[in-house]
């Protein structure tokens, strides 16, 4: 599947975009995974979850221009978005 980052994620990573091969079956929470600990001495502590070790909820999967849940079953040939969602107030 094809991953693509954007804004802060990007820039902390320090690469746009790159190629994943998941097993089948494999699920947004894995590739999430994968991610965090491919990048976990890169980024700030605000993306990690202190506890887990994992990528911060506000790290979130999106495909098709809508998020996508950690359950959700991936698919080769899959175009996704690593999106670091902020909120304010």
């Amino acid at each position: 599947m094809h991953v693509r980052y954007v804004g802060l994620f990007a820039k902390y990573v320090g690469e746009r975009e790159r190629d994943f091969d998941l097993p089948d079956g494999a699920t947004a929470d894995d590739l999430l995974g994968r991610l965090a600990d491919q990048y976990k001495e890169t980024l700030p502590e605000s993306f990690l979850d202190k506890e887990t070790g994992r990528l911060h909820k506000s790290v979130r999967l999106a495909t098709t221009g809508r998020a996508i849940g950690g359950e959700q079953e991936l698919h080769d040939g899959d175009n996704l978005l690593v999106l670091f969602t902020l909120a304010g107030g």
